[in-house]
């Protein structure tokens, strides 16, 4: 199922199922302020649409369930620095402009500051993904101060993520995030993860493709950002990429080119100007 809710914006909410299954050996760095390459003035700056390549800043939430599977911190950043390095892989694929996403900095939260989660079953370890993807909204935009500068934030869970209808719920759903969405309040995804799996590599690779303007392959959705429309009814779902949840080639670990064209349009929208500003000096 592809669309589960629609707020009273009129905004729907995409979530995803599949997901592969890898592990890395990419050399990887640590820090709890990730540090990376600045890119070159000119490459955030002039016009929209001759800017080759595109750096949006990501903050990482991390819950005290998914953080209690680590024996240490450490360990846990540097699974976390591995797994944005392999998802910078897949986002090579995309051109018009590049896409390189900044891993900026980590927050791990503590169980009892964990307000917004609406679990399914008191007691239980299901949460509602989508009334907790809107909470997770509203507490972002009630404590700006500590997420205002980035482009996205993405909180990674521990517990299973469900699709509630009525009084069916569907546990196999593993993310969340709204379609165009970088830059605005909305521009807030949810994503299972667990210890040492590496499942959140696809997991967020296809959410922040949401954020960053995608809809699932052979569907056409509304954006948040306003005019844009993510189009891409001319890929068919059945090609495998990944933006659909076909795992059955290369394809899926690429974008395909109507979201490739998405994503540009979000780029160049003259609606949003965060992706071409770097909000962080070198030594933040």
């Amino acid at each position: 199922m592809e669309e589960m809710g629609r707020s009273s914006e009129g905004h729907y909410a995409h979530l995803l199922e599949p997901i592969e299954k890898e592990s890395s050996d990419i050399q990887t760095v640590l820090g709890e302020a990730i540090k990376q390459p600045k890119a070159a003035p000119s490459e955030r700056a002039g016009s929209l649409y001759d800017v080759p390549i595109i750096y949006p800043e990501v903050k990482v939430v991390a819950d005290a369930k998914f953080r209690s599977g680590f024996k240490s911190k450490t360990k846990m950043m540097r699974y976390l620095v591995t797994e944005f390095n392999v998802i910078n892989l897949r986002y090579r694929t995309v051109s018009r402009p590049k896409i390189k996403l900044i891993f900026r900095t980590v927050k791990i939260t503590k169980r009892e500051k964990e307000k917004y989660y609406k679990f399914v079953w008191q007691g239980e370890n299901v949460i509602n993904g989508l009334d907790s993807l809107y909470a997770l909204v509203n507490f972002t935009d009630e404590n700006k101060k500590d997420y205002e500068k980035y482009d996205v934030i993405f909180f990674i869970t521990g517990h299973d993520m469900a699709a509630v209808q009525g009084n069916r719920v569907e546990k196999t759903l593993q993310g969340y995030a709204f379609v165009g969405s970088a830059c605005l309040r909305t521009r807030v995804g949810l994503g299972e993860d667990v210890a040492d799996t590496y499942i959140g590599i696809r997991i967020i690779a296809h959410e922040i493709g949401h954020t960053l303007g995608c809809s699932h392959d052979g569907t056409s959705v509304q954006g948040h950002i306003p005019k844009f429309i993510a189009n891409s009814n001319n890929c068919p779902w059945e090609q495998g990429y990944l933006m659909s949840y076909i795992e059955e080639n290369a394809n899926s670990m690429k974008f395909s080119s109507c979201c490739d064209y998405s994503m540009s349009l979000v780029a160049w929208s003259t609606e949003i100007t965060c992706l071409h500003v770097m909000k962080f000096k070198q030594n933040d």
